[in-house]
């Protein structure tokens, strides 16, 4: 009985001895991928399927950073230049700063010119006349938009009109009697381009122009642009022909003349 064991316990030491041999002389394949060394570069010809990982699905709704049109902005003047333009609609442009001067021009809309000069309350701009490059004219500063450092501008005094126009009138033909004198009348018209105070007087020449008579300055005050006419006095002469001059001394100077002559019908 005993040594009946013994023989069995012997057979199963002698299985489990075989058994060891056997898996030391076949060890188990492993199934992990062996990385190899070396470049990028696929020479072997082989076709890679890379795996593409499954991420986790993000239940957030993602808003994109889209950018929105800014509404437009007027650029600040990089030039301290004062600068003038209509508003809305075209603006006279005067001799002088206020509508008591007769206009001279104009600032269409949408023009832009430097402004040259003021007066002290910056009610009017003097810029130069966009329709007779190099003479200038005033712009009120109530239909304008100004732009610039106006501190730059200047400040002149308020100037005076000027005489534009002096037309003497005077019937062409007087019939009289020669030895005698003959009463002639004539009229002076004298424009001026805003308020002023015109100083004027006659002269009357001979067809000769030898000056026979002149009289002495008298005034004629504009409170604005305008025209008055001065009837004369009869004034008589003795057959012949003769000229009759307006010259007007102040504020500049002009004159107009015209000419008669008497005869005996």
């Amino acid at each position: 009985m005993y040594e009946h064991r013994s023989r069995i316990w012997l057979l199963i030491l002698l299985a489990f001895l075989m058994l060891s041999c056997q898996i030391a002389n076949n060890p188990i394949q492993s199934t992990t991928p062996q990385t190899t060394q070396g470049n990028d570069n696929n020479n072997s010809g082989q076709t890679f399927s890379p795996i593409t990982p499954t991420l986790p699905v993000s239940t957030d709704t993602v808003t994109p950073n889209v950018p929105t049109d800014t509404p437009g902005i007027t650029p600040s003047p990089t030039s301290d230049t004062p600068m003038v333009t209509p508003k809305t609609e075209a603006a006279n442009c005067r001799f002088g700063p206020g509508t008591v001067y007769s206009t001279v021009g104009g600032l269409k809309v949408g023009g832009v010119v430097p402004i040259h000069a003021t007066i002290a309350d910056m009610s009017w701009w003097q810029i130069e006349s966009p329709q007779d490059p190099g003479t200038f004219c005033w712009v009120s500063a109530a239909v304008t938009n100004a732009t610039g450092n106006l501190a730059l501008v200047p400040i002149v005094p308020v100037p005076t009109g000027i005489v534009t126009a002096v037309d003497v009138n005077t019937p062409p033909v007087v019939h009289g009697f020669c030895g005698g004198p003959n009463a002639t009348s004539f009229n002076v018209t004298i424009t001026t381009n805003g308020p002023a105070t015109v100083q004027w007087h006659f002269e009357i020449f001979n067809s000769g122009g030898t000056l026979l008579n002149s009289t002495t300055d008298q005034p004629m005050v504009f409170a604005a642009a305008g025209s008055q006419t001065y009837l004369s006095d009869a004034y008589k002469r003795d057959c012949g022909s003769y000229i009759v001059k307006a010259v007007i001394t102040s504020p500049n100077a002009l004159s107009g003349q015209a000419s008669w002559t008497v005869v005996q019908p």
